[in-house]
């Protein structure tokens, strides 16, 4: 992952503000990739997230785990002592279908462009 270290103060904020965008927009696309695979509590989602990104903030993790759920992609599947594990639903299934197909075509536009 590349860290801005340039002199330019404005082009360590655009380079700051594209990660920021992009790490928190993927968020929810990575939360479902990683359920598709086993149900997970919050806790083990932000590790194994760790393992291949970055460690997500705990606020905009379980802002978007809320969302999420609200929202039917994900719901609670079984407690692990205290922890509420959660589990992708048919809804999220299909949404990560089509998140990864567009993202999938975005990276290839992306890459053509060159």
């Amino acid at each position: 992952m590349w860290r801005s270290d340039a002199p330019d103060p404005v082009e360590r904020w655009m380079v700051r503000r594209l990660e920021s965008v992009v790490e928190t927009g993927f968020l929810w696309l990575m939360i479902l990739k990683e359920l598709n695979h086993t149900p997970q509590s919050g806790s083990e989602l932000r590790d194994s997230i760790a393992q291949s990104f970055h460690r997500p903030h705990n606020t905009t993790l379980y802002t978007t785990l809320y969302t999420m759920r609200a929202m039917r992609m994900i719901q609670p599947s079984e407690k692990h002592g205290l922890k509420k594990r959660y589990a992708i639903t048919d809804k999220g299934r299909a949404l990560l279908e089509r998140g990864e197909i567009h993202l999938k075509s975005l990276m290839t536009t992306l890459w053509l462009m060159g």
